[in-house]
Parts: C-alpha cells; sequence; structure tokens
C-alpha cells in the first residue's frame, strides 16, 4: 500500500468591520485561489484605505480591472523576482 498524497486543503477567511459610528469600513482582503498557477497558488491580499468610512471604503476597493492587472503581476515570477520595490510599490499605486 503507498502512501496518500499530502493534503493541499486550505481554510481562509477573514473579516473587518467599520469602525464604531461608520457605516463603511476602509479595510478589504481577497483570498483568492489563481487556478491558472499549475501548482496552484493562493493570493492573500490585504488593502488599508486610510482613514475611516465612505472615502476609506472607496479607496481600498478595486475594480474587476485592477484585480486582474495585479493578479497578472504576481503570476509573473521571473519579473517580479527581480523587480525592485520602488517599481514594485509604483506598478500597485497605478493598478489602483
Amino acid at each position: 500500500m503507498s502512501a496518500a498524497a499530502p493534503s493541499r486543503a486550505i481554510s481562509a477567511g477573514g473579516y473587518s468591520r467599520p469602525l464604531p459610528g461608520f457605516v463603511e469600513c476602509g479595510d478589504v482582503f481577497v483570498i483568492e485561489l489563481l487556478e491558472r498557477e499549475p501548482a496552484g497558488a493562493l493570493l492573500v491580499g490585504v488593502v488599508d484605505g486610510l482613514g475611516h468610512g465612505n472615502e476609506a471604503s472607496v479607496a481600498a476597493h478595486f475594480n474587476p480591472a485592477q484585480t486582474e492587472s495585479i493578479k497578472a503581476m504576481f503570476l509573473d515570477r521571473d519579473a517580479l523576482a527581480a523587480m525592485p520595490v520602488s517599481e514594485f510599490v509604483a506598478r500597485l499605486v497605478t493598478a489602483s
């Protein structure tokens, strides 16, 4: 009898809530399986919209095109490994 392959199951979740007195929260998280990765990869991110309420909420949320742009950047591992930190941050700011 051969040994069973190790499980790759991952359970993940997150929770955010607005500051008392506010309706919206400027903290956002993303947990997404990157299915295009042959070995499988999990994208985990946290965004702080800085501030409180509606303005922080708007600043923290990405639209779908921005999310795809950020995922594409992370999937190009060779380019990401060679990228200076300043360029990485500039690309994130440009995507948002």
